[in-house]
């Protein structure tokens, strides 16, 4: 992030640099606390963000649980916008 003394505001680099940090860090750091603690699978489980592996389609390695249809349908859509809001909030060439 650049630092200006005269300037008390993020710039749009910066904004975009913490929408990607928000949108791909948080999902990862997650996903990779129930590989390291089996509670926060159980918890995971429980709270409905990830069923059992007799429900799932897609079983993650490593683990006993996985993604339902609904559940890959909601990740591709967070994928697709995560990608797909920085490139509309870039700035067109022509334009101010």
């Amino acid at each position: 992030m650049s630092f200006d003394r005269h300037r008390d505001r993020i710039d749009d680099e910066d904004r975009v640099a913490l929408i990607y940090i928000a949108a791909y860090g948080l999902p990862l750091l997650l996903g990779s606390m129930a590989w390291i603690l089996p509670s926060v699978q159980t918890w995971m489980v429980e709270k409905g963000i990830l069923v059992a592996s007799g429900q799932a389609l897609w079983v993650l390695p490593g683990l006993s649980a996985g993604l339902d249809l609904a559940r890959i349908v909601i990740v591709a859509a967070v994928v697709v916008l995560a990608v797909a809001a920085p490139l509309a909030m870039r700035p067109r060439r022509g334009r101010r």
